[in-house]
């Protein structure tokens, strides 16, 4: 592995590459979530459709869609029929891999590294700074996104004594043109889970 850092003549282009992704109106990708503890590794697969002006709406393959909507997510337990709303504040770990989440945290964060690493002759971008939540197992994150695609393909988090705590994989990513409404509106979701019903009225 060659490392290369560059903090100086390629500052422009590194902050290009993140203003990028800061800014995307529309994308989708897979995710997979990994949980390190002393009982071993915990994986849950994903998929995250983002728009600008619709939201975030997350499916995990537990069969919960969560549609995040200002300070509340809306879930929609598709095994048990359910339907409820939480306070936003209530996901402390889903939302890390939501990117502008992560990326915005740059402009408020007192500590922030950015470098570049050559690996097996592909660039990378590494973002790293700490995640000011109150959380000693979510305390500090560091974003790798591939310069080639200008995707990102993994954030690490880490605890307070900077113990790998988990991961987020992303696969599959892809910059959308458009994402149909309808995925991200709640009234949907409970039509279908309920057989074109809502609150006992036909729809």
């Amino acid at each position: 592995m060659f490392y290369l850092y560059n903090r100086t003549n390629k500052e422009e282009a590194s902050q290009e590459f993140l203003d990028y992704l800061r800014f995307i109106d529309c994308y989708s990708t897979d995710l997979e979530y990994r949980i390190y503890n002393k009982k071993g590794v915990f994986s849950e697969k994903a998929s995250l459709l983002y728009h600008k002006s619709k939201g975030y709406r997350l499916t995990l393959e537990n069969n919960r869609i969560y549609t995040y909507k200002g300070n509340k997510i809306l879930v929609n337990d598709l095994d048990n029929g359910r339907s409820y709303e939480l306070k936003s504040t209530f996901d402390e770990f889903y939302k890390w891999a939501f990117l502008k989440n992560f990326i915005e945290l740059m402009y408020t964060n007192e500590y922030m590294e950015k470098y570049s690493i050559n690996k097996e002759g592909k660039n990378y971008l590494f973002v790293e700074l700490y995640i000011p939540q109150g959380n000693k197992n979510l305390d500090k994150g560091i974003l790798m996104i591939s310069t080639g695609s200008r995707a990102p393909e993994k954030l690490s988090i880490y605890d307070y004594k900077g113990e790998l705590k988990a991961e987020i994989i992303y696969s599959n990513f892809q910059f959308e043109k458009d994402l149909d409404e309808a995925l991200f509106n709640y009234w949907w979701y409970k039509v279908c889970s309920t057989g074109g019903r809502i609150n006992g009225k036909n729809e």
